[in-house]
C-alpha cells in the first residue's frame, strides 16, 4: 500500500522544510511523499535498480590483457572484521555482490562515511582501469550547474540510495571486478565504486530517465540532481494553509517521483531535502537571490596557513581559490605574485607582496563573498546583458552583469586571465581590445545572437568598436572580425565608474618601473624636438602660399594627371572622361590636393616637386623621432600623409642608401655556392644512414647510397651501425652496379673504420668525407633522407614499426619518378632505357606495342632506335643540376 514505508518514525528523520513553510505545508508535502513512497528507500532492502529500458547493464570494453592477481594490502583488527564480514554478507544477500570463480582479483578497502559512521567499500581497480577503454561521456560544469539552479523560490534536492548499487554490470565483465574477502571470492553484481567509466554511464543513465524534465525543472550531477521550483513566489492560497508556489513545486516532484518509480530507481529518504528555500551545490549555495559560496567549503581556504612554503602548496592553494574564480573581482591581477612564484624564470622569494596577494583573496570570501545574480534571457530590450572590460600591466578581464527585476545592476559572473610575456608588451589600446576579444569569448553562451551592451574604458577602443576603422596592426584586425561577430552597443564609460572592471588597471606605479633618463639624453631629445618643430612649421608655411583659399590651386606645384585633376577640381578645365573619374578619388584644401583615403585615414597630400619627396622622406627617416627605422615603417609614416607615384621605391633606395642603417645592418653575405658537377653516372656516389623505429627483426636503420648525376637510389635495412654492415653494403652495391669512381660519406666511426677502407681500396674507388658541422657537403643523400622517410610514413599509415615492409617498394618509386632537378626518372639516367610498368603490359603504350606483333629485323632494329631516342643528353642533365644547385635548392 502506499504510504507504508514512510512511518511517523521515518518522517521525523526526513529534512523538510527550512522555516520557509507553514506547518500545513509541511503535511502537504509529507502526504505527497507518502503518495509517490515506491521511489524512496531507507535501507538496501528498499533500494531500487535501474529498469533495462533506460539503462542496459555496463559493459567494461578492455584492450587485450593478461589477467592479475592482487590482494588487499592491509589487515583488519578482528572487531572490523566481523563488521566488514557482516557487510560483504548483507552485500551478497541484496544482489550487490555474488561469490564467483575467476582469474582475476583485485585490492580493495573500507572506510567510514563521515558523519554517519557507515562503512563504504571502495574497490581499487587500478588495474581494471589501466586496460579500459574510456568513455568520454563527462558531467556538468560546477558553475553551469548551480547557475542553472539558482533564482527559485523552492527547491527540493533527491540523492540516490546508494547510487552506483543501482547500476548493474553486465553479467560478461563481472569476473573482472574480482575480490578476495574473508569469505571467499566475491565479484560485483553492479557498477564498483572506483571504476573509470563509472561517472559516464551514471550521468547518461540518469539522463535518460529525467531527461523529459531537464533543465526546467531538473539538473542532474550524478546521483545528486535539485528539482526546482518556479521562479516567482506566489502567496496565493490554493489548499488551507497552502499557498500555489509550494503547491505548483509538489507537483514537479510528485511527477519526477513518478518517473524514478517508473526506472525502478529510489532516492534516500535521509539525506534527501523537500521544499526548501536554498540548496548546496557543488560548494554552491543557491537561492531566490542567485548563488554563492558554501560557507562550510571555505573553511579550509580561510584557514590555510600563510606563508606557503613550496610551488606544490602555492599550485594547492590556487586550485582552491580558483574553483570559485567567478565570484573574485580581477582575479587573474590579485593572484599575479603568487603565480610569478611558479615560473621557472624566476626564484622562490615569499614576500609582502605575494603574502599580500595571498590575503586579498581570503578577504574575497571574509564577509560571505559576492552573491551573483541570475540570468534572465527574456527581455532583451529592458534588461540586456552588460559586459564591462578592461586591461591591465599583467591580465585583462571583465565583468558580466544584468539588471534585476528592481533595476538594479547585479554581477553575474566575473573574468580574467593573465597575460603572457609577449602579451605584456603590448601596448595599452592592443590590450583592451584583447580584453574585450576575451570576454566576448568567455561569456559567448550568454551574448551570441543577442543585443548587449558593451562597455570600454578608452575613448580609441570605444571608437574602433562602433565604426569601420582602418587598422594597420593584423592581430587587431583579426580580433575585430571576431568582434563584430556579436550584436552590440558601445557605451564609453570612464575609469571612475568603471570601478569593478577598471580595478585591473588602477595598480600603483612602483618607483622602480619607471624609465631612467640620463640628463645628456634628456638635453639631446630637447635640442631634436625643436629642430623638428621648426622643421614642421616651414614645411607648412611654405605649402599654404599666398592663395591659401579653399576652392583654390596651386597649379605651378603640380604636372601631369595631377594638375589636370586639380584644375578640374577646380572648375578651369572640364577634363576628359578619364580624370573626371579619377578626380573622384582627390579633393582640394589650402590650394593643395589630397588623394582621398579608405574609410576613416586622413587624405594624403599629393607631392610631385622630387626636392620636396627626398625632404619628407629624409625627415621621416632621419629625425629624432623617426629613429631610422626600416623601409617598411618609413613607408607607413610617408605614405600616411603623402602620396606620390612610386613612392614605396624612393623609400626604398632613399634607406637603402642611408650610412647609419647600412652601418648597423644585420644583412649578412654569403659565399656564393660552388657545386660539384658530375659528369656520368656513378662517377660520385653519396651513402649515409638513416635512424628509424625499430622494426621486424630488430632492424632500426636504413643505409642508402645515391648517385650524384642521376639521383638514383639503393636503400637496404640494417640492425647495427657497425663497420660489418656497411662493407656488406658497399659488396652488394659494387656486385650489383659495378665500380663507381667516389664515395662521399660522413665521419661516423662505421664509415671510417679500417674494413671499409681496404674494400674501397681493392675495389680501387676513390673516398670523401664531410668536414664537421657541413653536412651540405653530403647534400643528395642527406636531403633524400626526408623524402625516404615520408614515403615510408604515409605507406605505414600510423603503423611505424612496419617500414620494412615497404622499404624496397619506396626505393622503386624514388627511382622511378622524375626529378625536377634532371628533367629525367634516376632509372633511365641510370640505365638508359624507360622502366617498364605493370600498368604497361594491361594498357598499351609505345614502349611495350612494338614488341607484340611480327617484325622483320629493320623493323624491330628501327622500333627500337625510336624507343631509346629520348636523347638523354647527360650534357643538358650537368647544366640543370647546376643551375638547380646554385640557387641552393639540391645541392
Amino acid at each position: 500500500m502506499e504510504g507504508q514505508r514512510i512511518t511517523a518514525d521515518r518522517l521525523a528523520k526526513m529534512d523538510i522544510g527550512d522555516g520557509n513553510l507553514t506547518e500545513e505545508e509541511k503535511g502537504f508535502i509529507a502526504m505527497t511523499l507518502r503518495g509517490c513512497d515506491k521511489a524512496i528507500a531507507f535501507d538496501d532492502s528498499e533500494r531500487g535498480r535501474f529498469d533495462p529500458r533506460y539503462a542496459k547493464p555496463a559493459r567494461i570494453h578492455t584492450v587485450p590483457h593478461v589477467p592479475w592477481k592482487d590482494r588487499p594490502q592491509w589487515k583488519y583488527a578482528q572487531k572490523e572484521k566481523e563488521e566488514i564480514v557482516t557487510f560483504i554478507k548483507e552485500k551478497i544477500r541484496t544482489f550487490v555482490a555474488e561469490p564467483c570463480e575467476s582469474a582475476y582479483s583485485n585490492k580493495w578497502f573500507f572506510f567510514r562515511k563521515g558523519g554517519s559512521n557507515k562503512l563504504r567499500w571502495i574497490q581499487n581497480l587500478q588495474r581494471t582501469n589501466a586496460v579500459t577503454i574510456r568513455d568520454v561521456g563527462s558531467i556538468p560544469e560546477a558553475d553551469l550547474l548551480a547557475e542553472g539552479s539558482a533564482g527559485r523560490s523552492i527547491y527540493s534536492i533527491c540523492d540516490l540510495f546508494s547510487g552506483y548499487d543501482e547500476i548493474p554490470l553486465d553479467y560478461r565483465d563481472r569476473h573482472m571486478t574480482a575480490l578476495h574477502t574473508p569469505i571467499g571470492l566475491v565479484q560485483m553484481m553492479v557498477v564498483p565504486m572506483g571504476w573509470t567509466n563509472g561517472v559516464a554511464v551514471f550521468q547518461r543513465a540518469m539522463i535518460a530517465v529525467l531527461k523529459e524534465f531537464i533543465p526546467e525543472k531538473v539538473e542532474v550531477f550524478l546521483d545528486d540532481f535539485p528539482i526546482k521550483g518556479p521562479v516567482e513566489r506566489d502567496e496565493t492560497e490554493v489548499f488551507p494553509g497552502v499557498r500555489k508556489f509550494v503547491a505548483d513545486h509538489m507537483s514537479h516532484v510528485r511527477n519526477v517521483l513518478e518517473k524514478l518509480d517508473d526506472a525502478n530507481l529510489t532516492v534516500s529518504g535521509t539525506k534527501s531535502r523537500w521544499g526548501v528555500s536554498s540548496i548546496k551545490i557543488l560548494g554552491f549555495i543557491c537561492d531566490k537571490d542567485g548563488r554563492r559560496t558554501d560557507p562550510e567549503k571555505l573553511v579550509k581556504l580561510m584557514t590555510w596557513p600563510s606563508p606557503l612554503k613550496s610551488i606544490t602548496e602555492v599550485r594547492q592553494f590556487q586550485g582552491v581559490v580558483g574553483y570559485w574564480r567567478i565570484f573574485i573581482k580581477a582575479y587573474g591581477e590579485t593572484a599575479e605574485p603568487l603565480r610569478r612564484l611558479l615560473r621557472k624564470s624566476e626564484g622562490w622569494v615569499w614576500g609582502e607582496e605575494q603574502a599580500a596577494a595571498m590575503e586579498a583573496l581570503k578577504g574575497e570570501f571574509r564577509e560571505g563573498g559576492e552573491v551573483l545574480g541570475v540570468p534572465f534571457f527574456e527581455d532583451e530590450e529592458h534588461c540586456p546583458f552588460i559586459v564591462s572590460t578592461d586591461a591591465g600591466p599583467h591580465s585583462v578581464g571583465g565583468l558580466l552583469s544584468q539588471k534585476d527585476g528592481e533595476g538594479k545592476e547585479r554581477p553575474l559572473q566575473f573574468e580574467s586571465r593573465t597575460l603572457n610575456p609577449a602579451e605584456r608588451n603590448y601596448s595599452q589600446f592592443k590590450k583592451e581590445v584583447l580584453g574585450v576579444l576575451h570576454c566576448l569569448k568567455a561569456f559567448r553562451h550568454y551574448l551570441y545572437g543577442r543585443r548587449f551592451l558593451l562597455r570600454v574604458n578608452p575613448t580609441a577602443v570605444a571608437a574602433v568598436l562602433q565604426n569601420d576603422f582602418s587598422l594597420t596592426d593584423p592581430t587587431i584586425v583579426r580580433w575585430m572580425i571576431h568582434i563584430r561577430l556579436y550584436d552590440y552597443r558601445v557605451e564609453r564609460i570612464s575609469g571612475s565608474k568603471n570601478q569593478v572592471a577598471d580595478g585591473l588597471s588602477r595598480l600603483p606605479i612602483r618607483e622602480e618601473d619607471l624609465p631612467r633618463f640620463k640628463e645628456e639624453e634628456v638635453t639631446m631629445a630637447k635640442e631634436e624636438i625643436m629642430k623638428v618643430v621648426t622643421n614642421r612649421a616651414q614645411i607648412v608655411r611654405s605649402s599654404r602660399g599666398k592663395e591659401g583659399g579653399p576652392m583654390t590651386f596651386l597649379a605651378n606645384l603640380y604636372d601631369g594627371k595631377y594638375r589636370d585633376i586639380g584644375l578640374y577640381l577646380v572648375g578651369r578645365e572640364a577634363g576628359t572622361e578619364r580624370i573626371r573619374q579619377k578626380a573622384l578619388g582627390y579633393c582640394l584644401r589650402g590650394g593643395h590636393l589630397f588623394k582621398r583615403a579608405t574609410k576613416f585615414a586622413i587624405p594624403m597630400r599629393v607631392l610631385c616637386d622630387p626636392e620636396e619627396r627626398r625632404a619628407v622622406i629624409e625627415e621621416l627617416h632621419d629625425g629624432f623621432v623617426r629613429g631610422h627605422r626600416g623601409v617598411k615603417g618609413t613607408f607607413d609614416k610617408v605614405r600616411r600623409l603623402y602620396w606620390w607615384d612610386g613612392q614605396y621605391t624612393e623609400v626604398e633606395k632613399y634607406c637603402s642608401t642611408c650610412e647609419a642603417c647600412q652601418k648597423r645592418a644585420t644583412v649578412r653575405y654569403k659565399e656564393p655556392l660552388v657545386p660539384s658537377l658530375p659528369t656520368v653516372p656513378g662517377e660520385k656516389v653519396h651513402i649515409d644512414l638513416v635512424t628509424m623505429p625499430k622494426g621486424v627483426g630488430g632492424l632500426r636503420y636504413i643505409i642508402n647510397a645515391r648517385d650524384d648525376l642521376t639521383g638514383f637510389v639503393e636503400a637496404k635495412a640494417i640492425k647495427k651501425k657497425t663497420a660489418e654492415e656497411v662493407s656488406d653494403f658497399l659488396l652488394e652495391y659494387i656486385a650489383r652496379y659495378g665500380c663507381v669512381g667516389r664515395v662521399v660519406m660522413d665521419r661516423g666511426a662505421e664509415f671510417v673504420s679500417q674494413k671499409v677502407k681496404v674494400l674501397l681500396e681493392k675495389a680501387e674507388i676513390g673516398a670523401g668525407y664531410t668536414t664537421a658541422y657541413h653536412p651540405q657537403s653530403n647534400a643528395p643523400v642527406e636531403r633524400g633522407h626526408q623524402t625516404l622517410v615520408d614515403a615510408l610514413a604515409k605507406w605505414c599509415k600510423g603503423r611505424a614499426e612496419q617500414w620494412l615492409r615497404y622499404l624496397r617498394y619506396e626505393v622503386c618509386v624514388d627511382n622511378i619518378t622524375v626529378k625536377s632537378s634532371t628533367g629525367y626518372p634516376p632509372y633511365t639516367l641510370w640505365f638508359g632505357r624507360h622502366c617498364p610498368l605493370p600498368i604497361e603490359f594491361h594498357v598499351d603504350t609505345w614502349t611495350s606495342v612494338s614488341w607484340k606483333t611480327n617484325m622483320t629485323r629493320n623493323e624491330l632494329l628501327e622500333a627500337r632506335i625510336q624507343q631509346i631516342a629520348e636523347n638523354l643528353d647527360v650534357t643538358k642533365v650537368g647544366e640543370n643540376i647546376e643551375r638547380k644547385r646554385v640557387k641552393g635548392k639540391d645541392r
